[in-house]
């Protein structure tokens, strides 16, 4: 019996032991899950109120700058003065207006009321001079961007889940639920100013889409020199979406470009393509715009540019003559990804002319221009000759032979370009670690940047598109002090871009070099030119044969970031890709079509695109048309527009 006692007791023991432990490891299962539960919990309620933080920092900087940018226009109209103020201090500073026209032209300054000297980046100068100057290029291009980070899909709707009970905490929920209410969707994604990506979110509502910036990121501070030129937290409702691109970014296609009819666009990068896809379902079905002759569906949006090229009737209207050659050479840039938004990616255009020493430019004589059908680093047989025996030589295994080892586009010459207009003074400043180039890498001269593209080897640039109709990029409105002639900073002080002495002034340069664009030696010529940036002798045989061969990270394909796992690696490559330059998408492996003959019974009038006809030798032309400062054949294109300001101003007074 006692032994039976003890079984028995020791059974129920270690039953209950048994039935303890089972119950202790749930109840430690269950906590775990709760823990589990609640960090998630937490750390979902931790992001929803920093976003909604971002949200409303980012709301409060939105309504800042349209206060401000209302102020100016009523002060302008109500002071003592109005708009005919022509007091030294009603514009002292001029910057850029980032608006386009319907030509893709940035033709309007405007009053810069943040505008300064920059009389902290000048360089080594005696402190009495303060005069006009120009900025140049570094070759040694040491200033990097981040590598491309964005987050991904978020939704909103995951913001009121529960309540711990604090008001805080409950504070933060109804804001989070009047959000939910205005906001859908949102992406983790990058907006790209200048070069630079600024993290942030793209937020979409019913009727409108916003990027916010992360005012947090390091990007942000880098970037608040240029806040006063960038609206970087804008609002957009969908209505005004009218075109809609696929781009790329390091290579990567990863990237969109929305234009709006307030004629403003955004240049944003994601994460993935699909992030892409995604973003592209929620914008209104409008295509690339009504301008390319191309269905405004979505598909369209995401084609890739040489299948925008091959849909597209723009080459036979420009083969016709239907549109003039500045047009037709903004529709490959935009098409194959070149945009004002990205300075690694900007328009490329190309030298027309080699005549910038006659008294008087003949655009009837060949000699007076560029040899199209080749290269920049071509057109001096002694310079390719010396590239040519280095090539020879060449016995990297690693890296593939090349002619030229910088490119004809980087953000370096765009900067060295447009150094006197605002605000690419801040950004040249910002490039050369907060101080200008020196004097003797500015753009000084046109003869000077003409001889250098064609003796060094180091310099191939091609152009931007303000040479053919921004006179302002040629004069230091702002007076600068950007430094000294010479090589020891010893001559006269910089002044404004010395001109051919076909050139009395800077509209004239501007209307006779784009009247040099639109002559018939280049309407005959312009298409191997073509070949060269965009066409057949981009790359591979041709190229080789074109003399035409670029450092091997400059062309689309060459590498795949994805697949490098190291991020210093990475890191690298992507800088080396942003600052040797990014050859265009490629549209064509067939030779371009030439423009079809001039027809001896065309009128002499306008160009196709409004452009006014060259007048005739010797004669000296002193307007540009559609610009603020023209005169002469561009008179009637002003009148709409004057009377228009005229009618504004009479409603004014009189309200």
């Amino acid at each position: 019996m006692v032994q039976f006692c003890e079984g028995y007791l020791r059974s129920v023991a270690s039953r209950k032991v048994a039935d303890f432990k089972s119950t202790a490891e749930s109840q430690l299962q269950h906590f775990t899950v709760f823990e589990e539960q609640l960090s998630v919990y937490l750390s979902q309620a931790v992001r929803s109120s920093c976003e909604v933080a971002q949200l409303r920092r980012a709301e409060w900087r939105r309504d800042t700058m349209y206060a401000r940018d209302l102020w100016r226009k009523v002060s302008s109209v109500v002071d003592e003065y109005g708009k005919f103020d022509r007091s030294p201090m009603s514009c002292q500073f001029l910057k850029m207006d980032l608006r386009e026209d319907s030509q893709r032209q940035r033709l309007k300054l405007v009053a810069n009321t943040h505008g300064t000297l920059h009389e902290d980046a000048r360089r080594t100068m005696p402190a009495e001079e303060v005069d006009e100057g120009e900025g140049g290029i570094n070759e040694g291009l040491d200033h990097v961007g981040m590598p491309l980070q964005s987050g991904p899909l978020t939704s909103s709707s995951q913001a009121d889940e529960g309540s711990l009970g604090s008001d805080e905490l409950l504070e933060t929920q109804v804001t989070e639920q009047e959000q939910t209410a205005r906001k859908l969707w949102s992406v983790q994604c990058k907006m790209l100013v200048m070069a630079r990506a600024l993290p942030g979110n793209l937020v979409f509502s019913l009727s409108s889409l916003s990027f916010n910036a992360d005012d947090d990121s390091e990007e942000f501070g880098h970037l608040s020199p240029l806040m006063d030129y960038y609206a970087m937290n804008e609002r957009w409702e969908l209505s005004q979406v009218r075109a809609v691109f696929s781009r790329r970014y390091l290579h990567q296609n990863k990237a969109l470009e929305i234009f709006f009819t307030d004629r403003s666009s955004a240049f944003l990068v994601f994460s993935s393509p699909r992030e892409v896809r995604e973003v592209v379902k929620r914008l209104p079905k409008v295509g690339t715009g009504a301008e390319y002759d191309l269905p405004q569906s979505r598909s369209t949006s995401l084609a890739q540019p040489h299948q925008l090229f091959r849909r597209s009737s723009v080459t036979a209207k420009w083969q016709r003559r239907e549109i003039s050659n500045f047009d037709y050479l903004m529709y490959l840039n935009t098409i194959t990804g070149r945009t004002y938004n990205d300075l690694n990616q900007y328009p490329i255009f190309p030298w027309v002319l080699a005549d910038y020493s006659s008294n008087i430019l003949d655009l009837d004589d060949p000699s007076s221009f560029r040899d199209l059908s080749k290269p920049v680093g071509a057109l001096n047989g002694q310079r390719l000759a010396r590239l040519e025996e280095r090539l020879e030589s060449w016995e990297d295994e690693r890296i593939p032979p090349f002619l030229y080892g910088t490119h004809y586009s980087t953000m370096a010459f765009v900067l060295h370009w447009l150094v006197r207009v605002e605000p690419f003074t801040t950004a040249h400043i910002q490039f050369h670690d907060g101080v200008f180039d020196q004097g003797s890498r500015m753009f000084n001269s046109i003869l000077q940047s003409w001889n250098n593209v064609c003796s060094d080897s180091a310099n191939v640039k091609e152009l931007i598109p303000e040479l053919f109709y921004l006179p302002e990029m040629l004069t230091n409105h702002n007076k600068f002090y950007l430094g000294r002639r010479g090589a020891c900073e010893e001559g006269e002080v910089i002044g404004d871009v010395d001109l051919p002495p076909w050139a009395d002034s800077p509209q004239e340069f501007i209307h006779l070099h784009r009247e040099a664009l639109e002559s018939e030696y280049v309407s005959r010529n312009l298409h191997h030119w073509i070949d060269l940036i965009f066409g057949c002798k981009q790359r591979g045989e041709e190229s080789v044969k074109a003399k035409n061969t670029f450092y091997y990270l400059t062309y689309q394909g060459s590498i795949d970031l994805d697949a490098t796992t190291d991020p210093q690696l990475r890191k690298g490559l992507e800088d080396q890709i942003r600052h040797f330059g990014q050859t265009p998408s490629q549209l064509l492996t067939e030779p371009h079509p030439s423009r079809h003959p001039c027809c001896q019974g065309e009128p002499s009038g306008p160009h196709p695109g409004g452009f006014p006809s060259r007048p005739s030798p010797g004669c000296r032309a002193t307007g540009h048309p559609g610009h603020a400062h023209s005169s002469g054949p561009a008179l009637p294109l002003l009148l709409p527009s004057l009377l228009h300001h005229l009618i504004f101003l009479l409603l004014v007074l009189l309200c």
